[in-house]
């Protein structure tokens, strides 16, 4: 697979996506907004495509990319960096839902919100892929990858997602593409 590097069309498509009504969506637009001029958005293909016309990130098809890789890539990317923590949003799930006990993640639920806090180098890799899985819908998907160690984040309702959502902390945003099928991520510099 090789990276390709995206333009305006890819952040007018992240815009979209956080055009959501949770706390964590809304921190991100807010972030991302903040230091548009720190973000570059990649995707990850193998197709030979040169990004020459626009992308519709909404379908399937542009780009001949797998979302598989995804858990393999966190896996890597925990190792790579200290203190990796992924915040999933688990947008199709409500606090009581029996599924999450099932995954090996550290379940946040703020009001009827419910988040996934992950420390991938803690976790396998099977058990990252029913995360992933879990949480990857076909029209949203949102991960932040956090420079933060994920024990030290203390899960109550009293817990502000703004305190997470910083600058300082925020290293990457991966987001749901192509109908599912992959991925576009967004790199803070």
């Amino acid at each position: 697979m090789k990276q390709l590097k995206l333009d305006k069309d890819a952040f007018d498509y992240l815009n979209y996506v956080l055009d959501y009504d949770n706390e964590l969506c809304e921190s991100l637009l807010s972030l991302v907004n903040d230091n548009s001029n720190r973000v570059t958005a990649t995707v990850f293909t193998s197709s030979e495509s040169d990004k020459s016309t626009p992308v519709n990130f909404k379908q399937s098809g542009d780009f001949d990319c797998s979302s598989g890789y995804l858990p393999d890539y966190l896996k890597n990317l925990s190792e790579e960096k200290e203190h990796c923590s992924l915040l999933i949003d688990d947008v199709m799930a409500s606090p009581g839902d029996d599924y999450l006990e099932e995954l090996d993640s550290r379940v946040l639920a703020l009001g009827e919100h419910v988040y996934h806090i992950v420390k991938p180098s803690a976790v396998d890799l099977n058990s990252l892929k029913n995360i992933v899985n879990a949480t990857a819908v076909s029209w949203h998907f949102v991960c932040a990858v956090l420079k933060v160690d994920a024990s030290t984040i203390e899960v109550s309702s009293s817990l502000r997602l703004l305190d997470l959502i910083t600058a300082e902390k925020v290293t990457e945003l991966i987001i749901g593409a192509f109908d599912g099928d992959g991925f576009v991520h967004f790199v803070f510099n």
